[in-house]
């Protein structure tokens, strides 16, 4: 099924993306012919699908690991045993031909496609997006990110878990430094953390909201390409899965 929605235009660069991480899989072939996806939409077979979605795709397209320049993980957050299938597949997939690993957060991802998907996306205006998910009883996978003119995503507030209410002073604490810079600025809310009833009054904060962005491996793709443009490309064995802890801190297993 090949998809030419993104604003990411074809590149030299041989991506093979792999996506574990939440309930449906898929893997994305992008390089300068070619730009195609597949779907598994079983939950909880990953471990079964992924390695054919990757087959299926290469074959399609005539190509061979070999020819690839690197390959995409994203390394959280997500399930917890998504990401791990996510790890090993891509780890071995990596080892046996020595290509290097991008690794590529969730959360940026669906900034990303919110951006894509934005009706201010043409606008002056500089654009924060504010990623949401639910992690846990009261707790909140959060991050802020903005993009550049070439759509690589920036971190404004690194990936995290937080409480609802912590939540909410991070973001208003954030935005309030952003009005006091006197920077012309747009909020987007993106994730279905922001429907989650601690949160759901907290959607008058936002010029725009996207309650359901996507996160697949077409997408991961495109930030993958960014990533393995400004070097920051891994070696194989340090491609693992960060999962976030209750002290707010990145943790790899």
């Amino acid at each position: 099924m090949s998809d030419t929605s993104s604003l990411t235009q074809s590149n030299d660069i041989a991506v093979l993306a792999i996506d574990t991480a939440f309930d449906e899989c898929s893997v994305a072939l992008t390089s300068a012919t070619v730009r195609d996806i597949c779907f598994s939409k079983r939950p909880r077979k990953h471990a079964d699908d992924v390695l054919p979605l990757v087959q299926t795709l290469l074959q399609q397209h005539q190509l061979s690991l070999a020819s690839i320049n690197t390959i995409a993980m994203i390394h959280g957050p997500g399930s917890f045993t998504g990401l791990r299938i996510g790890a090993s597949v891509t780890q071995g997939l990596a080892f046996g031909t020595d290509c290097p690993v991008v690794c590529v957060s969730s959360l940026a991802i669906l900034a990303y496609d919110s951006l894509l998907k934005s009706a201010h996306q043409n606008k002056e205006q500089r654009i924060f997006i504010a990623v949401c998910l639910h992690a846990r009883e009261s707790e909140f996978y959060f991050a802020i990110y903005s993009f550049d003119h070439a759509f690589t995503p920036i971190a404004e507030k690194h990936d995290q878990i937080l409480g609802a209410e912590s939540l909410k002073s991070v973001f208003n604490h954030f935005m309030l430094m952003m009005v006091e810079q006197s920077m012309p600025s747009v909020w987007i809310g993106a994730g279905s953390g922001w429907a989650h009833p601690l949160l759901i009054d907290f959607q008058t904060s936002f010029d725009e909201v996207q309650i359901s962005p996507d996160c697949n491996a077409l997408l991961l793709a495109d930030l993958a390409v960014k990533s393995f443009q400004n070097g920051l490309a891994i070696s194989p064995e340090a491609a693992t899965p960060i999962y976030l802890n209750d002290d707010m801190q990145y943790r790899t297993v």
